[in-house]
C-alpha cells in the first residue's frame, strides 16, 4: 500500500472513536497513525507580492487504528493519563496513592449530528480525508 493513499472516515461513533474505509486489503495494520485533514485548504500568499505561494491542508487531529477488518478499521484518538484526581491537602496524599491513574482518550471536535452511538478548523465529519502516516 502506497503511504500517501487517501482514505475517509466512514463512520463517528464519539469524539475520540471512528470507523474509516481501510482495512488489511488496505495494508492497515493495528498502530497505524493518521492525520485527518481539513477538507478546505488555506491558500499562502506573499504579504509583499500576494503571490500564491502554496496551500495546505490544515490538520484536525490524529487516530491509530485498534481494531483492523478486511475493508475497514476502528480508530481511536490517543489516550492521556488523567492525574487530576490527585488531593489538594498533602494529609490526604495516601488516597492517591492507592487510586489508579485514569487513562482517557483525547477528545477532538466532531459534527455532533455525526455521532451516531469552536476552532479555527472545522469539525471532523464523515467523509473527512485522512492520510496514514
Amino acid at each position: 500500500m502506497s503511504d500517501n493513499k487517501e482514505f475517509k472516515i466512514a463512520k463517528i461513533v464519539n469524539d475520540f472513536t471512528f470507523f474509516i474505509n481501510a482495512g488489511e486489503k488496505d495494508g492497515i495494520e493495528p498502530g497505524d497513525e493518521f492525520e485527518i485533514l481539513q477538507s478546505r485548504k488555506t491558500e499562502i500568499k506573499d504579504p509583499d507580492t500576494g503571490e500564491v505561494l502554496g496551500s495546505y491542508n490544515a490538520e484536525k487531529g490524529h487516530i491509530f487504528a485498534k481494531q483492523v477488518f478486511d475493508k475497514y478499521s476502528v480508530c481511536k484518538t490517543k489516550t492521556y493519563t488523567d492525574d487530576s484526581r490527585k488531593p489538594i491537602m498533602p494529609a490526604f496524599e495516601f488516597l492517591a496513592e492507592r487510586s489508579k491513574p485514569v487513562v482517557r482518550y483525547e477528545k477532538l471536535e466532531v459534527n455532533m449530528d455525526e455521532i451516531t452511538g469552536g476552532t479555527e478548523t472545522e469539525p471532523v465529519k464523515v467523509g473527512d480525508v485522512i492520510k496514514k502516516i
